[in-house]
Parts: structure tokens; sequence; C-alpha cells
């Protein structure tokens, strides 16, 4: 049988304002709701059901409380794990500087080695004593042959020429040269110090051999310096190499039975004079379009012109701007060639450079062509100028 309730039911609208009060309190007042409108037999499985939802509820709070301490304990650990990985950047970083910091010290005492001897070779200069100095009609090397930096026959100052017979020149003994100059009086006069040649060079030339057939061929190199080094080995006993040349350039060096591309040799420190108001002042980033061009329009192949640019690229496409000069007359005078058999046909490519900080205005040199014919070689090779 039904109950009858005869208490009034109560409306929350009229004494509740929902939307303005906390969630707590609004819980409250709908379990107040359902007290006073629900059977009181009900009242203990609805209070066991609000204690089983907040419960729940608690639950999911904790767990969402966990979750949250779990990523922020993952992220903690990947700062954690960077911050020690910076840790070691940061320690390696310091040991390279430490590393850079004792190879600059080292450069520096170097360098002050080096200031030390170039002070101590001027000091080795001969005073302006002329009479103890050998005439000359041009400085002369141990050989007999002109040093390349002094013209026979008179040397040029103040715009005028003068006649060796009234030159004398002496040489130090660390290569440096003292100029004298005998005035219409009969007196003396010192002219200049300086030395043969301010730069130092590295000769790196490679020999191509282009015989019409396969035949044995003989290289020699007579060079007015020192060889440092040569591949395959020069046979100082020959006084030369000796190979088989096959037409497409191929060699077989008969000292070791080994195929070789070209004959490599390398000479220490020589003087060679280069006249820098001639040659080309190339840009940077112009460099190797500029070596196809030259290398090709002055007579190298393709595989010749591309293993000369692969070595020398490098060294100038970094620099503001590179002085070149293709030298003829200056090098293959100081580093003859003697072939047997006798080729048809002989280019040598000796190329200069020194690097500049900025453009400079030269004489564009004047590139001569070259024919291929008979029984051809090829050489390139080049030194750079450095104050």
């Amino acid at each position: 049988m039904s109950q009858i309730y005869t208490r009034e039911p109560v409306v929350l609208g009229h004494c509740v304002n929902l939307h303005h009060m906390r969630p707590s309190r609004v819980l409250v007042s709908f379990v107040v709701a359902l007290v006073l409108i629900v059977p009181a037999a009900s009242h203990a499985q609805i209070a066991e059901n609000i204690q089983n939802s907040l419960f729940a509820l608690f639950n999911q709070i904790i767990g969402l409380q966990k979750q949250l301490i779990r990523d922020i304990d993952k992220q903690l650990s990947a700062v954690r794990s960077e911050l020690d990985m910076n840790k070691g950047m940061l320690a390696y970083a310091n040991g390279q500087l430490s590393a850079l910091g004792k190879q600059v010290s080292s450069t520096q005492s170097e360098l002050s080695d080096v200031k030390s001897q170039l002070a101590t070779c001027k000091n080795q200069l001969p005073p302006p004593k002329p009479a103890s100095c050998t005439w000359s009609n041009g400085v002369t090397y141990p050989d007999g042959s002109i040093i390349p930096f002094m013209p026979t026959g008179g040397y040029n100052f103040s715009s005028s020429a003068v006649p060796a017979s009234a030159m004398a020149v002496c040489m130090a003994p660390c290569g440096g040269y003292v100029v004298y100059y005998k005035c219409q009086n009969g007196d003396w006069v010192q002219v200049t110090t300086g030395y043969p040649n301010p730069y130092p060079i590295a000769l790196k030339p490679v020999i191509y051999l282009y015989p019409t057939s396969t035949q044995e061929v003989t290289v020699k190199l007579k060079y007015r310096g020192e060889l440092a080094y040569t591949y395959p080995e020069y046979d100082t006993a020959l006084g030369g190499w000796r190979v088989i040349a096959e037409p497409s350039g191929t060699l077989t060096n008969l000292a070791d039975s080994r195929e070789y591309s070209y004959l490599f040799w390398e000479g220490k420190e020589y003087p060679i004079h280069i006249d820098e108001a001639r040659g080309f002042v190339v840009k940077g980033s112009d460099t190797r379009a500029f070596l196809q061009a030259k290398l090709a329009e002055l007579g190298l192949l393709p595989r010749e012109y591309n293993e000369m640019i692969v070595y020398w690229l490098p060294k100038m496409q970094d620099n503001p701007y590179t002085f070149v000069q293709f030298v003829g007359e200056e090098y293959t005078s100081s580093a003859s060639l003697s072939i047997s058999p006798k080729p048809d046909s002989i280019l040598r490519v000796f190329m200069a450079i020194k690097p500049l900080d900025s453009y400079t205005e030269v004489i564009p040199q004047k590139i001569e062509p070259f024919e291929r014919k008979g029984f051809t070689v090829v050489e390139w090779g080049g030194m750079e100028i450095t104050e």
C-alpha cells in the first residue's frame, strides 16, 4: 500500500541560488533535498551510494594526482638527463679550449723562435765594405747560373740603368745580399739589402707521359734545389724514372713493377722571381670557373686540369681574392726535364698564387695556346707565395 506524505514539497529554486554556490555546497544541498523528498527507507541506500560515489571520485582525484606526479617526475628526469649531457658537452668544450690554448701557446713560441732566427740571419749581412766583396755581372749560384731576381748586365735604381761594372753585390752567410753602387767620384754607397726571394715556396708538380705507342721512357729531373718527395721513388743511381708508358697515360714503373697515373715530385724551397704586376686577380667565389677556363685554355685536358683543381681549389676559394700567375721560363730553367726518347711536344703549367685581402689591378697575362702532337709530355704544378 502506497504511503501518503503530508509534508509540503520543498522547492529548492526558491531558497538556493545554485549558480553562485561552490560545488561542495551544491552537493550538500542536493543531498538535503533528496532526504526531504525520498522515503526514509531509502535514505541509507542513498547515503551508501553517495558515499561510494564520493570514494570513487576521491580515488579518481588521487589517481590523477599520482599520474601528474609521475609526469612531473619524468619531466624532471629528462631535464636532469639533458643537464648532465650539457655538463658533459661543457667539459668537452673546456678540454678543447684548453688544448687549443696550448696549441696557440706552442705556435707563439715557434713564431718567436722564427723571429729570433730571422733577426740573427739579418745580423749576418756584411757591413758596407765593398772591397771584401767579389765582383759579379749579376748574382750567381755556385754552378755559375744567374739568380733570376737579379738581371744580367745591369740594375735599375732611380729610373736609370746602371752597368754591372759599377755594381758590387755581397752575399751574406744566411742567403741575404747587400748591393753597392759606385758613384762618379769613386765613392761606394750601400744601395739596398734584402734576400733573393722573400717568399717561401713549395713545388708540387706531376708529370704525364703520352707516347704514340707503348714504349720505355726515361725521365730525368735537374732541379736547382733539393728534392723532398717523389712518387714513384726517384732512382738516384739512374738519375731519374724508368717506366713503360702507354698512349692512355698509364705508367708501369720498372723499379717496382707497379702501375701509376703520373710521376710526382716535390722540391724544397727555391727562389723563383715572380713579377706580381702581371697575372690575374681572382675572387674567391670565382676560383673554380677561373681555373676550369684558364687551365683548359693553357692546353690541359679535363682529366689533367680536374686533378690540378682538386689540389689547388681548397687553397684558393676561401681567400677574398687570389693573385694568380702562370710562371714560364723562371720555372722551367730551375727545374729542367731530360726525357728519352725525346717528346714531340711538352706542356709545363706552373701556377703561382698569393692570397689577397682586396682586389688589386694587374696587367692581364697573355695565355699562349698549346698544340699536342706525337709523343706529348704534360706537367702541372704550383707554389704559394706568402709574405
